[in-house]
This record gives C-alpha cells, sequence and structure tokens, in this order.
C-alpha cells in the first residue's frame, strides 16, 4: 500500500518566446585584429609586464588612450575562426600565435597559454535594445563594448572585476557547442561600436584556444500577461503553471507599468501577472519554487495597477502577502487566508533586475499560525555553541559537570563560552531551503592533514546549542515556534522545556547523543519547509525578558549537515473557533450542532482510500479513524470526531487502493 499526501497539482505549459533577430552587426568568419603579447626572447608573456596600463586601457584605444607595447606587440588583423592547436568543432583559419608561419611552433609553449585579445568596431544601422552574442569560445571570454565590460562568458567573478592575462575560464569549453548569451543594451543608431573581447583558457597548459564571435541586436518581444490588465485568468483552481517574464537581454521580456507597485518593496526588472478566484475561503500558498532565477512575488486586491492593496498573510497581525527570498522555504512563496469569490493578483518579478522562466503553484496550505505580533525574527542573532575539545566536538558536559543543568541560563552558566551573537541559520554542510549565514565550524581541522574541514568529523555530529531573548510588548498567552530545524530542536523558555520539534519524548533532553526522528511528519523534509510547533497557556507578562534557549539534534552522529533558523511568535488559540485548517488540500473543519463535536471533510476519490489523524501539538499523530476510509462518490468524504481537547489540528492521508 503507498501512501501520498493529499495534495493536487495540474501542470499548464507554455514554450518561451524565442528572441528575433533584428541585425546582423557582426558575422563569422570576419575580420578582427587580435594580439597574443610576447616578450623579447619570444615567450608569451602577461601584457601588463611588458605595458603597465595595458589592462585598463586595450579595449578602447580612441578613447582610453590605449599604446601599443613594445617588442612588435601591436595588434594585428585576421579572419575568424583563430586560435591555435587542435579545435574539434572549427579548423582554425588564424593562428594567433603564428600567424605568419615563420614560427618553429604553432602553439606557446605550455604554461604560457594565458589570453589572447581581439577587438573590431560595428555601426548599427538602428537603435539597439538587446544584443545576442553566439560562437564556439574555447575555454571562456569577457566582452567588452566602448572599454566597459558587458558580458562574461564561462567565466568567473562579475563586471568590474578585470579579466587579467592569467584569469581561467571556469571549465573547459566545449569545441563542439555553439554558446549563447544575451545582454540588454541601449545602443544608438549610425554610432560606431568598439568590440573588445578577452578569449581565456582553463588552464595555463591548456591544449588549444580558439575563437569567432556572431554579433546581432534582437527584437524585444513582450509576454502575454506582462501587463495587470492582461493577467491570465487561473479560474479557482489549485494548481501549478508555467511561464516567463522572458530575458529582456534577449530579445524577449516583460516590462513594468507606471503606477506599478515594488514588489517585495524591491524594484525589480519586469513583472507578468496572474488572476485568481478561489471558489472556497480556506489558507492558501503562492510558490515560485522551480522557477529559474531569483523571483519576487506579490499578492494583491484592486482594479487597477496604480491603486492595488497587498493582502496580508495573517488575520490579525498584517505581514504584507509579498517575498523576494522566503525564510524556510525555497524561492518566494507567500500564504495567507483566502476569501471566496475574491479575485487575488499574482505578481511575478525578477530580483535585482533578472528575467527567466516562472514555475508558480497555488495551493492549499496547512500553517496553522495566528499570530499576534512577532517575537524573534527569522535572521535573528544567537549565541551559540559546538563544544570542542581542541579541534574535535565533544559532550560539553564531559567539560563542564553541571552544563545540562545550567547551559539554558546565561546569568549561572559557567562552562565553555558561547560565541556570537551571530545571525542565523547557523549551521554547517549544505542545506535546502536557506543558505547558511554563519557557518558554526568553521572550516577547522580536525583530521590533522593541515586542510580545513567542511564539517566536523563523522560520527561527532550530533547537538548544538543556541539562546537568546525577547522582550513582548503585550502579554502572551500562547507562543509559536515557526524555524528551519535541521534535523530536530527542543526548546526551552526561562529553562524549562516547552516544546519539541521532530525530538521523541523519550529521547533524553540532557544527553549530546540524543537524535532527532529521520521522517518528520509535520513537514516532510526539514529542510525545504518549515517546522511548527506551540507552547500553549504560557501566560507571559508584558514588558518581561524572556530567554529562550534551543538545543538542535541531528539524526545521526553522521549527518551530512546541520541548520538552525527560528522564529517566534505571540499566537491565538490554533483551533478556537476551528478554522478550514488541514496540512492538505480541500480539508476542512467544522463545528456540528453537539457541543463539541466536529465534521472534518476533505475532498476525495473513489479509487483512493483515506486515514484521518489528530495532534495536539504537531509532533504526534492519533488515528481517529483505524479503518480506511473509502472515498466517497460525491468528491466529498466526512466524518465526526470529539477530540475532547481545546486546541489541536487534524490531517489526511491518502492511500493508493491495492487491488
Amino acid at each position: 500500500m503507498n501512501r501520498t499526501i493529499l495534495l493536487f497539482a495540474v501542470f499548464l505549459g507554455c514554450s518561451a518566446l524565442p528572441g528575433r533577430s533584428a541585425e546582423l552587426l557582426k558575422g563569422f568568419g570576419e575580420p578582427w585584429d587580435f594580439l597574443l603579447p610576447r616578450d623579447a626572447i619570444g615567450g608569451a608573456i602577461d601584457p601588463e609586464r611588458i605595458s603597465p596600463s595595458f589592462p585598463a586601457t586595450w579595449m578602447d584605444p580612441v578613447r582610453l588612450g590605449y599604446v601599443d607595447p613594445p617588442f612588435g606587440n601591436e595588434f594585428v588583423q585576421g579572419s575568424g575562426y583563430f586560435g591555435y592547436g587542435t579545435i574539434n568543432g572549427s579548423a582554425i583559419t588564424t593562428n594567433v600565435w603564428n600567424p605568419e608561419g615563420l614560427l618553429a611552433s604553432d602553439e606557446p609553449l605550455s604554461g604560457q597559454r594565458g589570453a589572447v585579445y581581439f577587438r573590431t568596431t560595428f555601426t548599427p544601422t538602428r537603435p539597439v535594445e538587446a544584443i545576442r552574442f553566439s560562437g564556439i569560445i574555447d575555454d571562456g571570454a569577457i566582452v567588452y563594448f566602448d572599454g566597459a565590460e558587458v558580458a562574461r562568458i564561462n567565466m568567473p567573478g562579475s563586471a568590474g572585476n578585470p579579466g587579467s592575462w592569467g584569469l581561467l575560464a571556469a571549465a573547459g569549453g566545449n569545441e563542439t557547442d555553439e554558446v549563447e548569451q544575451f545582454v540588454q543594451l541601449n545602443l544608438p543608431a549610425a554610432v560606431p561600436v568598439v568590440v573588445a573581447v578577452s578569449v581565456h583558457n582553463s588552464s595555463l597548459t591548456s591544449s588549444d584556444l580558439g575563437f569567432d564571435l556572431r554579433i546581432e541586436s534582437v527584437d524585444r518581444i513582450t509576454p502575454g500577461n506582462d501587463d495587470f490588465a492582461n493577467a491570465t485568468d487561473l479560474g479557482d483552481r489549485y494548481q501549478t503553471v508555467v511561464g516567463t517574464t522572458g530575458d529582456r537581454a534577449g530579445g524577449r521580456g516583460a516590462g513594468r507599468e507606471a503606477g506599478e507597485p515594488r514588489h517585495a518593496g524591491k524594484l525589480g526588472g519586469g513583472s507578468v501577472w496572474w488572476s485568481w478566484t478561489p471558489g472556497r475561503s480556506g489558507r492558501v500558498f503562492m510558490s515560485t519554487e522551480g522557477s529559474d532565477f531569483p523571483t519576487l512575488l506579490g499578492v494583491y486586491t484592486g482594479d487597477e495597477v496604480s491603486d492595488l492593496e497587498v493582502a496580508s498573510r495573517f488575520a490579525n497581525l498584517f505581514v504584507p502577502a509579498h517575498s523576494a527570498e522566503e525564510p524556510f522555504h525555497p524561492a518566494s512563496r507567500v500564504e495567507f487566508d483566502a476569501v471566496a469569490g475574491t479575485t487575488y493578483y499574482l505578481a511575478v518579478d525578477g530580483a535585482e533586475g533578472s528575467f527567466g522562466e516562472i514555475m508558480l503553484t497555488v495551493g492549499s496550505a496547512f500553517t496553522p499560525l495566528d499570530p499576534v505580533a512577532e517575537l524573534v525574527g527569522a535572521g535573528s542573532d544567537w549565541e551559540w555553541l559546538l563544544a570542542l575539545d581542541g579541534p574535535v566536538p565533544v559532550d560539553p558536559q564531559t567539560l563542564d559537570g553541571d552544563f545540562d543543568g545550567t547551559w539554558k541560563n546565561s546569568l549561572v552558566y559557567d562552562g565553555p563560552a558561547f560565541r556570537g551573537p551571530d545571525p542565523a541559520p547557523l549551521g554547517y554542510g549544505v542545506l535546502g531551503a536557506d543558505v547558511i549565514a554563519t557557518d558554526i565550524w568553521g572550516g577547522q581541522d580536525a583530521d590533522g592533514d593541515g586542510v580545513g574541514d567542511p564539517a566536523p568529523p563523522s560520527g561527532r555530529r550530533f547537538t548544538t546549542y543556541y539562546r537568546t531573548f525577547f522582550t513582548p510588548d503585550e502579554d502572551v498567552t500562547h507562543v509559536a515556534f515557526e524555524g528551519l530545524v535541521d534535523d530536530g530542536a527542543i526548546i526551552y523558555l526561562d529553562s524549562m522545556e516547552v516544546s519539541r520539534m521532530n525530538v521523541a519524548a523519550g529521547q533524553n533532553s540532557t544527553s549530546w547523543q540524543a537524535v532527532a526522528i529521520n521522517a518528520n511528519p509535520a513537514s516532510g523534509n526539514t529542510e525545504d519547509a518549515p517546522q511548527v510547533v506551540f507552547a500553549l497557556n504560557r501566560a507571559i507578562p508584558a514588558k518581561q525578558e524572556v530567554e529562550i534557549a534551543v538545543s538542535v539534534h541531528n539524526t545521526s552522529g553522521t549527518s551530512s549537515d546541520m541548520g538552525f533558523d527560528l522564529r517566534v511568535w505571540s499566537a491565538n488559540p490554533p483551533l478556537d473557533p476551528p478554522p478550514a485548517a488541514g496540512p492538505y488540500f480541500g480539508v476542512e473543519v467544522s463545528r456540528v450542532g453537539e457541543a463539541g463535536v466536529l465534521e472534518i471533510s476533505w475532498e476525495s476519490d473513489m479509487a483512493k482510500d483515506y486515514r484521518v489523524e489528530f495532534s495536539s501539538d504537531l509532533e504526534s499523530w492519533a488515528v481517529i479513524t483505524p479503518e480506511l476510509i473509502p472515498g466517497d462518490a460525491s468528491g466529498t468524504s466526512r466524518i465526526t470526531d470529539n477530540p475532547g481537547l481545546p486546541v489541536g489540528f487534524y490531517r489526511v492521508l491518502e492511500f493508493e487502493r491495492v487491488p
């Protein structure tokens, strides 16, 4: 019997729009001036050694005042394909080392195969919005227009960091495949442009070098849902769709309208729009996970692009439903309580002016949080301890005999010094959802080989410890914890254990080797989704400082990574009255006439079986339907339950029926 999460997704495809060539500015096989610098005895050399101004001036001789170095190192003209050695994809037309055939060798000495430099000029006949570069470049290149860098092809670094003679390409280029890159540029018509290209090998001992480049201007094509008024209608379904803001530099791309808001408070590049009108109320999520570029996501209501109101994530605490990089989740993601019949507009933009292909998911959410106030934010600073004996992690109790009883209280603690405070996420290794901000291992050399290790030695990766404080502005009754915790945690308020995330009740909280549970039932993958737990009925007065301490536990001493970040909320009771709640698609909870009795309903399939479970803490789940429930012919299954508890959570699991 196979169990699956009750979650439905429909994929609607649309292909990316190709850039249309507007004008060929430089074709294959055409002339370029080139230079492979040599020293006085005929060896290949870094040109800066013979002309210190070379790196800053060679890209544009007129504007930058370039002067040819001595020893006959002037630029000379040849025709593509340029290079030396044996190139699989094309026959070399101009040998840049031995162009006149007068040297004994047709290539530089191994170890001297740095950059080769090329220049040419083109004059566009019409204004240019974007450029497409294409060619066979072995191994990488940096391209300049009028002395300013505009593109890197298979090269490390970014614009503004000059490419030196010895700068190496990112990897060996494929000699048989044509590379392609787009750049957004605004060039006027009838004005000459100086193009300069430095071509780099992947090592100074590379076997060959090759270069020929085609340069075209391309027309811009905009996506159909570029404007708010043309938002693509998603109807009322939960689904996953694909789209594009295009690649504006590739001749296609979305723009921004007059009066359009800055999504997630950032300028962005160009946005596209969808509309969605739910048929029933409930908590939903919208995510751009799977998109191939960093996104901005905003959810709005309103009729005009210049008069939109951003939705709120929560009913009692206004948090804008917009997102750049969402804590605890890959990509941009928002949740909010959708109201049946209300049309919501979804904008997807590109962070830092980027463009790309979008995957947008709209689905039912299970977030039992109903926050009143945020007490500790994601990415906050925490004190932390990974106890070491020399460079080896150890049980801190062996270093401080009363550690287990005192570490949670910074006023009385006198053991190994906590470090920080430092920003979360804290940890080591590679996490799925967030990039580690503070590496708590720090590349120490535990194996003694003189090289820093990426993580503690395998077999010693157990527990780490964290502390910070918060002071609520208002009285707090219920506390909610939402965190990226890899793999599990035990949480304390003022030294008292109040909750566990993915750590079984039977695990000894004072044991350094207490381990987390391998599979987290609440969130599935601890690295790609937050865990949520509660500490109910805490009765914390306003203005009272509270110390929060967290021990984070791996599933074993050989776990590949560890990560920690935590949001702390003052929250309303999560089931008073019961919301339309459920971790999976279409689950609703409502009161019926009899006191204490709840009706749980969910969308079902007659070919599937279902099991309903209840939890008061999101950690331990009790089966309330001992027998599997077959899907109903009406498409909706229902049961009633009297949980006998003031708060709690339901979830429904779906099973493939075995014939």
